[in-house]
């Protein structure tokens, strides 16, 4: 769970990535306040639905929205410039256009 937005979620990984550049990130590296709620690596983490159900892992789906939100967030950051969205996120306009067209991001 994060208690914060994405942008905070960001900043907390430039700064952990900053201050340890090599290695593995562990549960120690964060501060305190975002370790209260945080498993062990090595425990078993299940997914649950509201009525306790496992809920079923779709890859593609998980993607599209993985995708769909930094595509969001690169059109934020440039203030809708497609062009500087583009190099922020390593693609072509062309296909950035496309995905925002796919993804009706505004």
């Amino acid at each position: 769970r994060w208690p914060g937005n994405i942008r905070e979620l960001s900043n907390l990984v430039e700064r952990i990535a900053i201050m340890k550049p090599a290695g593995m990130i562990t549960l120690d590296d964060l501060p305190q306040r975002y370790r209260c709620n945080a498993q062990p690596a090595n425990s078993r983490v299940s997914r649950l639905s509201d009525d306790g159900q496992p809920v079923k892992l779709n890859l593609k789906e998980h993607l599209r929205a993985l995708e769909a939100g930094l595509i969001g967030e690169a059109m934020a950051r440039s203030d809708g410039v497609v062009a500087q969205a583009a190099r922020l996120l390593s693609m072509r306009r062309t296909t950035l256009v496309e995905k925002v067209a796919r993804y009706r991001i505004d």
